[in-house]
Parts: C-alpha cells; structure tokens; sequence
C-alpha cells in the first residue's frame, strides 16, 4: 500500500487500482494542502486493510469529468472540500442523500457501490464531536454565537438546529455575519424547518457585545485568521471566563482569535478535531462493519497521524 501524501493527482493522472485493493480520495481545488491521506492511510494500516487514499485536484469545470473517471476506475469512495461540496450534492441522485446533505446542500462523503453514489454530509457531526471532545458536552444544551454566514456558517447553523431537533433539545443560536442580510437569510431558513430552535441575528456593535455576553460557546467559521496579519472577525471583550471559544481553522494552530480569547480567559480549540472526526465518520460510512474495538483502533491511528503531521496535540477523551 502506497501512502501518496505529498503526491496531488490531476484529472489526467488519476491513479487506477493496483490488484485487489480498494481506492479512496479527496477531491478539491486547491487540495496539496489536504492531510485526509495522512488520516485515512494510517487507518487502512492500524486495520491491515488493503486499501489506499490519494489527493486529486479537480478544477470546477473538471469536477464531472473528474467523477465519471473515479466511477471509471472502480473508486470505492471519496472525501469532497471546497470549491466541489455543492457541485457533489447535483451530482448524486436525491433518494441517495443522507438527511444532513438535504439539510445543508453539500455532500463532503461519497460511497461507490456498482456505479451508484451515495452523499453524506459528516462536517456537522465532526464538528459536534469535537466540540464534545475538546471543550463541552453537548453543545446543544448551550447558547452558540456562530460567526461568519457563509458556506461553513450556514452549514454549522442549520446542523445545529437539525440535530437538536434530532435530540428533542432547544438550541438557542445568534449569528452575526458583515453582511447581515446573509445572516437573516439563514435565520430565516431556521425558522422554517426548525422553529423550535431560536436564532437571531446581532447586527450593531452593541448586538454583538450582547451576544458574546449571553454565549456560552462563540464558533469563528470565517477564514479570517490564515494569515497572521488577519483582522479578528468581532471584537472580543477583556474577560470571556467560563465561556468557550473554538476556530474552525487549524493552520495556524491559534489564530489571534483564539490567543486574543484566551487571554481573555476562554477554553478554546481549534479545527484540528473537527479534521479529525468528519475523517472518522467518513470511514466509518465506508466501512459499515467495523466493530467498536476496529473504531478505536482506526481513530487512534487517525489522531497520531494529524498530530504528526501537524505538531499539534489532540485530546483523548470528552471534556468533563
């Protein structure tokens, strides 16, 4: 079994099966940076499976030539990020898609099975997951500021809300986003398929102050911090003890974000665990028939690869 981590295929190099092993990738442009090979590689390993995952970079205009291929060559399934995620969603029939996927419009996990797609979205329950892990349990039980109210933004507020519904629990969401008529669109969308769950929407800087008050969780899903001359997305207040602040990004390691929130006095976490557990969930959907001892054996090959590759430490356990 090759690794192929520091190798990006194109569409007119996608690698064909060698002899009975079973194929995987991710999709993406740009999709160099990706370390979901590092992440699933390691897990065929620890499982002594005779399987192999590679990165291809699809432009948009390659994204269904790109899929017709892997289709073509036998891929037994595919991770899809940015800008491909809703591009999947039309690409696979609507009774194949998991309810998450109806929910938000983007498929980020593809099973093959005979020239048959299946779309799942595992980016929401990566991200509860990993918030369970890293800060608190249960998020649902708690009063969230998302940040941002673009593809992630969306998408993290309307998982939220879905899965609390899921849950029989009352999510009290605010969301505040430059563009406002963003954000109300999406509260807007709330309230229609979940109105049960409250979302507002802080517009003014007095809003806004409120609603990191009121929070007990404040989620960045914008890509300010990349760049360590990156603007903070809000202001954030000298004290934020006993409140919880998490990054969805994960390079840098801690964005002046999380440091400013921090020092501020919040427990805070970035993306890294997110990585970790939409991977986790992807594999498991792959591989239906894992038993729980398989599970833990694959998602402990999974963090030491992310820690290895990163130098960053992942947490072992829930947070109490």
């Amino acid at each position: 079994m090759g690794d192929d981590a520091n190798i990006t295929y194109t569409l007119e190099t996608i690698p064909e099966r060698k002899g009975s092993e079973k194929l995987y990738a991710v999709i993406g442009d740009p999709v160099a940076h990706s370390l979901s090979p590092q992440m699933h590689n390691a897990a065929f390993r620890a499982l002594e499976l005779n399987s192999r995952y590679v990165k291809i970079r699809l432009t948009p205009e390659e994204l269904r030539a790109g899929i017709e291929q892997l289709r073509l060559k036998g891929y037994s399934g595919w991770n899809v990020t940015v800008p491909h995620k809703v591009g999947m969603f039309g690409l696979v029939e609507s009774e194949r898609l998991s309810p998450e996927v109806r929910l938000v419009h983007a498929v980020n996990t593809v099973l093959h099975d005979n020239g048959l797609f299946e779309g799942f979205s595992t980016d929401g329950r990566g991200w509860w997951a990993a918030v369970e892990e890293t800060l608190l349990p249960n998020p649902g039980h708690h009063r969230i500021l998302i940040v941002g109210a673009g593809g992630s933004g969306q998408s993290l507020a309307l998982f939220i809300a879905y899965f609390c519904t899921v849950q029989n629990t009352t999510a009290r969401l605010t969301l505040t986003n430059r563009s406002a008529n963003k954000a109300h669109a999406i509260a807007d969308l709330i309230a229609q398929r979940h109105p049960g769950t409250s979302c507002a929407v802080a517009k003014t800087s007095e809003e806004i102050s409120h609603a990191i008050s009121e929070a007990d969780l404040i989620i960045n899903t914008t890509s300010l911090g990349l760049k360590p001359d990156d603007e903070i997305p809000i202001k954030l207040p000298d004290d934020l003890s006993g409140k919880y602040v998490y990054d969805l990004i994960y390079n840098p390691a801690e964005t002046t974000f999380l440091r400013t929130a921090k020092a501020a006095g919040a427990k805070t976490a970035n993306g890294l665990s997110m990585l970790l557990w939409q991977g986790a969930y992807a594999f498991r959907i792959w591989h239906p028939g894992l038993s729980e001892e398989q599970k833990a054996i694959s998602l402990a090959a999974m963090r030491c690869a992310l820690e290895d590759a990163t130098g960053q430490k992942l947490p072992e356990r829930p947070a109490s």
